[in-house]
């Protein structure tokens, strides 16, 4: 069996969580001149797989075009791509992954961004300085149905404003979330025909009577 630095890994979407995963098995398990495995990646931003590859993060990489050549040389594959495009991408590649290698996934959906100008990528520098706390509400459906019963991971990416700025940080106050279904909230607006009247008059008037809906047949 071989020992985790003898491994070929390949990241399959090189942004914040695949450079990541690469950087963390250059530095804790690729990190002595004995060990003999690799690290090879594959995303469609070409710039940043010379990037990694200029800073020793990567041993080789592969366009998107030839990356069932990278597949057949892993033991190990992480697929850092959103939900439906890791489904996607696992059915199209099935057949090229060695045989015997593991194959996982990590992936998430972006939520929100404050201040995103210039960080392209996930060792770029922020265009602009924050010098303000910001409160936001996530209302994107997309992220808030990503959710799922049980524990979520919040990921939070910082970028510094220049290569030589003092150290970053970041702190969070409150953070909640809810996956309970709302029916009605306090601003909804009863509708109860299709053609948006109510059988029993106006609600705003004081001698307002829902019960005269029987009245007019609709007790049934």
């Amino acid at each position: 069996m071989k020992k985790l630095s003898e491994l070929t890994y390949g990241i399959v979407g090189l942004g914040l969580m695949g450079g990541s995963i690469a950087k963390s098995i250059r530095q804790n398990i690729l990190c002595t001149s004995e060990s003999k495995g690799k690290i090879l990646a594959s995303t469609r931003n070409a710039a940043a797989l010379e990037l990694a590859k200029k800073e020793h993060v990567l041993d080789d990489f592969y366009t998107l075009d030839k990356v069932d050549e990278m597949l057949r040389q892993c033991d190990f594959v992480f697929v850092c791509f959103y939900p439906h495009m890791t489904v996607d991408f696992l059915a199209a590649h099935k057949n090229s992954f060695k045989k015997d290698s593991i194959v996982t996934d990590i992936n998430g959906v972006k939520a929100v961004s404050f201040n995103e100008a210039g960080c392209d990528s996930n060792n770029s520098y922020s265009a602009n300085k924050a010098n303000s706390t910001d409160n936001f509400e996530i209302i994107n459906e997309t992220v808030l149905n990503a959710l799922k019963n049980g524990e979520n991971v919040v990921a939070v990416e910082i970028h510094n404003h220049y290569d030589n700025s003092s150290d970053i940080w970041f702190a969070m106050n409150e953070l909640s979330f809810s996956t309970d279904t709302v029916l009605l909230d306090g601003t909804s607006v009863w509708k109860y025909l299709d053609n948006n009247s109510d059988p029993a008059g106006d609600s705003s008037v004081s001698d307002y009577n829902r019960t005269v809906w029987t009245t007019e047949g609709f007790d049934t």
